[in-house]
């Protein structure tokens, strides 16, 4: 469908050259004394609370009833697989390799997963789809609704703008549905039915359209009949990535239906509701409603990443994602949290001789607050800057100044410093989270850089709680496979480190003039969050 996010890209194993070849397709093998068998007493499935009472409640759950819950979803997502997962396969067993032993991996995987595993495998079985489906996030962004390709694909489906938009995924100044959860979920596997659909009911030639495109995928399918060749997915002439696509999520899937196989722990995940959607009319601030459901504000943010300026969007209803069983809480403040957001929050376009002093004087709000939502450096104004202003009666019920310590920061850290660091030649984004101990994610969001700009040497850079260290604390070890046409050069551009960095790394491996396709090299990069 579009280009992974590249971290999570080379996270689940990077591109490789691969041989094509054609490899027929098997039926899927019968599970065996070894399939996925965990034990677990089975879990309390809390009770539906009543829905009168304000605001609205709804759970995670679907109107078609899935199969019986049982204690673990692992185990209700292996009794669901049907992709044919032919083995010996050499692209699948190529795939195995990397996940084999992985510990560290899948338990990335299963950690992001499990706010969201228990919606996404319900919608899956209500449709009557593959549950090998439920992975697909994992392949497309490690289950990160952050996560954004160089591709200017979004959320842990990777819906590009124009796809997402055909689906019915709203994209403003708001938010941004294609990081929405249930909508995305709801939206993917639209889409993969309708490609299902368009390929006669092949599952592996659907998956290989949402990652490349239906169009190449029956491109690929004419040039088979005029050579008078299978057009079967294995033996099509597709892209590199989509060889490698469809390969690495039924490598996945036979890692969790063979735990043990593949030296792998799956530890029990509650085959239970892990939230519940409460409707508002009233625009309400995030940290209200983390403060007054007493959920810390990084996890409610996970919840509902959709948000882009702290705020749900003026035209209501707006479904806020909660903990399960926290609408209790929400519903007796809710008559203090409506009535301090009457009249709502709006946009403000910034006029020539504005500060943020006048601003907050006609609004009736604190500089602070203004600069904490607006996430301004130096509290410098531009003409035609767009600010989020709430209105002269909105208080909302907490102070956001935390914002930036409780998702960018180490735990522990208080009340963060702010630095300015001035870029010197031979800087990278890299080596300045490196040295400063904060994410390169959060490098770009303080100083609103792209994945496009050129760090240029003077720029000064906003740094909010960091210090100088001299060990890479959040920095994590990856393995990238060489592809046709890289280059060192490109390769370090591509993960924005030093080129002379990437040698040290791989010193041994680039003892040889020239970069083989291939050949693996070690790379650092920020440690997933």
């Amino acid at each position: 469908m579009k280009p992974v996010i590249l971290v999570i890209f080379i996270l689940l194993a990077g591109c490789s050259s691969l041989t094509q070849q054609s490899t027929e397709t098997l039926p899927p093998s019968s599970k065996s004394d070894d399939s996925l068998d965990l034990e677990g007493n089975d879990s309390n499935i809390s009770e539906n609370l009543d829905q009168s009472n304000n605001p609205s409640v709804t759970d995670d759950t679907v109107s078609n009833e899935p199969p019986e819950p049982v204690a673990n979803i692992w185990q209700r997502l292996v009794k669901g697989f049907t992709l044919e997962n032919p083995l010996p396969n050499q692209r699948i067993q190529k795939q195995l390799k990397r996940y084999d032993g992985r510990q560290d991996k899948i338990d990335l995987f299963a950690l992001r997963a499990q706010p969201y595993l228990h919606h996404v495998l319900n919608e899956i079985y209500a449709r009557g789809m593959p549950t090998e489906l439920a992975l697909l996030p994992i392949i497309e962004s490690g289950y990160d609704p952050f996560a954004y390709s160089h591709g200017h694909a979004a959320g842990i489906w990777q819906f590009i703008e124009s796809t997402g938009g055909a689906f019915g995924l709203e994209q403003n100044w708001w938010h941004d549905q294609r990081r929405d959860i249930r909508a995305s979920t709801t939206a993917a596997l639209d889409y993969l039915v309708e490609l299902n659909s368009q390929f006669d009911g092949d599952w592996l030639l659907a998956l290989a359209a949402y990652n490349a495109g239906a169009g190449n995928v029956r491109k690929a399918i004419r040039k088979n009949q005029r050579l008078g060749k299978p057009t079967n997915y294995w033996s099509l002439p597709l892209p590199r990535e989509t060889q490698i696509y469809v390969p690495r999520l039924l490598a996945l899937a036979r890692v969790i239906q063979y735990p043990a196989a593949h030296k792998i722990a799956l530890a029990p995940m509650p085959d239970q509701p892990f939230f519940k959607a409460i409707s508002l009319d009233t625009q309400v601030d995030l940290g209200s409603i983390a403060e007054a459901t007493q959920t810390p504000l990084k996890d409610l943010w996970l919840l509902n990443p959709q948000i882009n300026h702290w705020v749900s969007p003026p035209t209501g209803p707006f479904q806020y994602l909660i903990p399960f069983n926290k609408e209790s809480l929400l519903a007796s403040k809710m008559p203090l949290i409506q009535e301090m957001h009457q009249g709502g929050w709006r946009q403000y376009q910034v006029k020539s001789g504005d500060t943020l002093r006048s601003i907050a004087n006609q609004t009736q709000q604190s500089p602070t607050l203004l600069s904490t939502l607006n996430r301004l450096r130096d509290n410098q104004l531009r003409k035609g800057q767009i600010l989020i202003v709430p209105k002269a009666s909105v208080k909302p019920l907490t102070s956001l100044m935390a914002y930036q310590d409780e998702l960018d920061l180490p735990p522990g850290r208080q009340q963060p410093q702010i630095t300015i660091y001035t870029v010197k030649r031979g800087d990278s984004l890299w080596s300045i989270a490196r040295s400063h101990d904060v994410t390169i994610s959060a490098l770009r969001r303080w100083n609103n850089i792209s994945t496009e700009d050129v760090l240029k040497v003077g720029r000064k850079l906003t740094i909010h709680g960091g210090h100088r260290i001299k060990t890479a604390a959040k920095l994590k070890e990856m393995r990238y496979q060489v592809k046709t046409g890289d280059s060192l050069v490109g390769i370090a551009k591509r993960f924005d480190i030093k080129t002379g960095d990437l040698k040290r790394w791989n010193t041994s491996a680039l003892e040889s003039k020239y970069l083989q396709p291939g050949q693996e090299l070690t790379v650092y990069v920020d440690a997933p969050h």
